[in-house]
């Protein structure tokens, strides 16, 4: 396979995650703490899954959070859930 199909392929799984993962709505009358917790825990464990599957480095600091995966850094400084999207 190459590495172009392969890229798509791994944008396509991380698209699919990233929208299963929960969301944060303060018009569905859930407390909103709840919320921010179980979408920072999903995307924590988004993250190992994308280190295990496709070697993503992560780096979660108190001043900025970072993931690359093939070359391509994001940075976030409100959580891992930001770095990956």
């Amino acid at each position: 396979m190459s590495e172009a199909v392969s890229i798509r392929d791994i944008v396509a799984d991380l698209r699919q995650r990233l929208v299963s993962l929960p969301k944060i709505d303060t018009r569905n009358g859930g407390d909103i703490m709840d919320q921010h917790r179980a979408h920072r825990a999903a995307a924590e464990e988004l993250g190992r899954y994308l280190s295990e599957t496709y070697g993503a480095r992560i780096s979660l600091r108190p001043e900025n959070n970072r993931i690359t995966m093939h070359r391509i850094t994001s940075t976030s400084t409100a959580g891992l859930h930001g770095g990956i999207y």
